[in-house]
């Protein structure tokens, strides 16, 4: 039994079909392939997702800081939020360079700044 490879991560399976070559038989899932554009909305969106899953654990001390003028929000973390920011700026602009499939799939999230 054979069976054909998913392309990339991003494919789903359609309706398999079985075949025979003679020596064995081959399964093929005849995957889909995804719009490119859909594929680097859905990227993007877990950059934004992860980068605020980050800034939540420092969210409260912005908050406190617009409620309390006598509770400042620490430089270093401000400077640490911004760097999150323009990190997952900087990969969604990296996302849009990506114009295939095969690209897209090969592209692995750079390490993200802490904040701290």
């Amino acid at each position: 039994r054979h069976s054909v490879d998913r392309p990339t991560r991003f494919h789903t399976p359609g309706v398999e079909t079985v075949s025979y070559d003679g020596e064995k038989i081959i399964v093929d899932p005849n995957f889909t392939a995804p719009a490119v554009a859909d594929v680097q909305v859905r990227i993007k969106a877990e950059i934004l997702q992860y980068a605020r899953g980050i800034l939540n654990e420092t969210d409260w001390m912005s908050l406190r800081a617009s409620e309390d003028t006598n509770k400042p929000t620490p430089t270093s973390i401000k400077s640490s939020r911004r760097a999150v920011r323009v990190h997952s700026g900087t990969l969604q602009t990296e996302i849009d360079t990506l114009t295939t499939l095969a690209q897209l799939d090969a592209w692995v999230q750079h390490d993200w700044p802490s904040v701290q």
